[in-house]
């Protein structure tokens, strides 16, 4: 953010990142909704218990966590927009790792000597392993469970 050496990430990097945030941030929304529901459900037992006895509720202290209510409406509102946004980021590096050509074949060897027999060569991939392929290769980009 603003550093004069910005690092070039490869797609699978990306990916990796956007996965990792993607579930850190569903696991902070679904913590964040729980709360909420809570919250609600204790404001809706106030409430209940307040119309069969106002004088006596009127008096009571507002339920635990509901002035702090709008501001996790909007955390919440929030989360899920970033969840929406890192979504689709992943679905947009995921079509394009989809439909980057393979690379280049290299120019063919020399002949090998008359001696020796070469092996049969291995079947060519058409596309790039997938990014589960590449996290699993990588120890640098494993994802922790």
């Amino acid at each position: 953010m603003g550093d004069a050496q910005q690092t070039d990430l490869s797609p699978y990097e990306r990916m990796a990142i956007l996965r990792d945030e993607t579930d850190r941030c569903q696991k902070e929304l679904t913590s964040l909704i729980r709360q909420i529901s809570v919250i609600r459900d204790s404001i809706a037992r106030r409430k209940y218990l307040w119309s069969l006895s106002p004088e006596y509720y009127k008096e009571m202290p507002p339920p635990e966590g509901a002035k702090e209510l709008p501001e996790l409406e909007k955390r919440r509102i929030l989360l899920v927009s970033v969840v929406q946004r890192l979504t689709q980021e992943s679905s947009a590096i995921d079509a394009i790792l989809q439909n980057q050509p393979s690379p280049q074949p290299q120019p063919a060897a020399p002949n090998p000597p008359a001696g020796r027999q070469q092996a049969p060569a291995a079947p060519k991939k058409t596309r790039f392993a997938s990014f589960d392929d590449f996290a699993s290769q990588n120890p640098r980009n494993r994802r922790t469970q």
